[in-house]
């Protein structure tokens, strides 16, 4: 073999591997699927630290599954949105004896307005709910590239029920790529 080959079996060889590298890093932080599923479980994650004010919510516990004992009205939760998007649809996985009324929203103004939307049940086991909410984020207010969403149970005021959440997931979405070449 000789040296012209050898130069270019090496090039392949070094060349081929970071360009892979670099699509897949494209590929994940760019999300040309239109998609970008993030599943919060409130063990420490970099897009959120989980319910507030401290006031309303006790601290999260972890046991075999962490969660978080909401017993006052109304809570928020800040997510960090890595880049812009359409939508987004929450899923709630929540323990409660009560399950109807409960709104999650998303804040669209620098004061207190918040766009809401209904949760509708999805799941039901035992006392283990899963309920989704699809909100609208063209009008959503970011501080610091994160978003504030409200979540609203009007019974909790009245009422010494409380709502354990166990886990939260963020389905983010917009148009991928495809849907521009269409």
């Amino acid at each position: 073999m000789n040296e012209r080959k050898k130069q270019l079996i090496i090039y392949l060889v070094w060349l081929l591997p970071a360009l892979v590298i670099v699509f897949f890093l494209l590929w994940k932080n760019l999300v040309p699927s239109g998609h970008l599923f993030v599943n919060y479980n409130f063990k420490p994650n970099p897009f959120s630290r989980g319910f507030e004010p401290s006031t309303r919510v006790e601290p999260i516990k972890c046991a075999e599954i962490c969660t978080q004992n909401i017993y006052e009205d109304p809570t928020y939760i800040s997510v960090l949105m890595p880049q812009s998007f359409e939508s987004v649809i929450i899923t709630l996985d929540f323990q409660s004896d009560k399950s109807d009324e409960i709104k999650f929203g998303v804040r669209t103004a620098s004061g207190w307005q918040y766009s809401l939307a209904p949760l509708e049940i999805t799941f039901q086991n035992n006392d283990l709910l899963r309920g989704k909410a699809r909100l609208d984020l063209s009008e959503a207010y970011l501080i610091d590239g994160k978003v504030n969403f409200i979540l609203s149970a009007p019974w909790l005021k009245d009422s010494s029920e409380s709502l354990t959440i166990t886990n939260i997931s963020f389905d983010w979405q917009k148009k991928s790529w495809l849907d521009y070449v269409k």
